[in-house]
């Protein structure tokens, strides 16, 4: 089990101390999803960021048309809920921009905000990381917005690659 959360937050906390990481891990919290459970719905307040342990999970945007469309998968390994922390941390909405939504039995590991605040405020490091990470997420994010509305305007369909 701490190998599994390990490998789940690596990559946001990579540049933490040893002392950090244990302490991350031990403030994570467990949550199972049943297929088309809804995680986090769009326009809703995110307090946590989700690391995807195992499953997969389709992330929905609502159209003008108020139809919801899936613009990205994750499955394990991936996470969500870290862009709306350092929104908030900028004094900024920090409201989901998305639905995630089960699409099959997904286990989660869950890290409160203000645990992550809380540690940040103390390691400049894993501040750093977390912010690198989040604005990764973001270029992901716009760049996969910009080939879908492009490739709408041409008549065609497309989904993100998953993580």
């Amino acid at each position: 089990m701490l190998e599994k959360c390990w490998r789940s937050v690596r990559g946001m906390f990579e540049k933490c101390s040893p002392n950090t990481m244990m302490r991350v891990i031990g403030l994570l919290g467990s949550l199972i999803a049943l297929p088309e459970e809804t995680v986090v719905k769009e326009g809703e307040i995110i307090l946590r960021i989700y690391f995807v342990q195992s499953g997969l999970l389709g992330v929905y945007h609502s159209s003008k048309a108020k139809a919801e469309v899936k613009i990205n998968e994750l499955a394990d390994g991936s996470a969500f809920g870290h862009r709306s922390l350092i929104r908030y941390y900028q004094g900024r909405d920090n409201r989901s921009t998305a639905t995630v939504r089960a699409s099959s039995y997904c286990e989660l590991e869950t890290l409160p905000h203000a645990d992550v605040r809380s540690l940040m405020e103390k390691d400049p490091q894993m501040a750093a990381s977390v912010r690198a990470e989040a604005r990764k997420a973001y270029v992901s994010d716009r760049s996969r917005t910009f080939r879908k509305q492009s490739s709408s305007d041409m008549g065609m369909i497309t989904h993100a690659q998953k993580h």
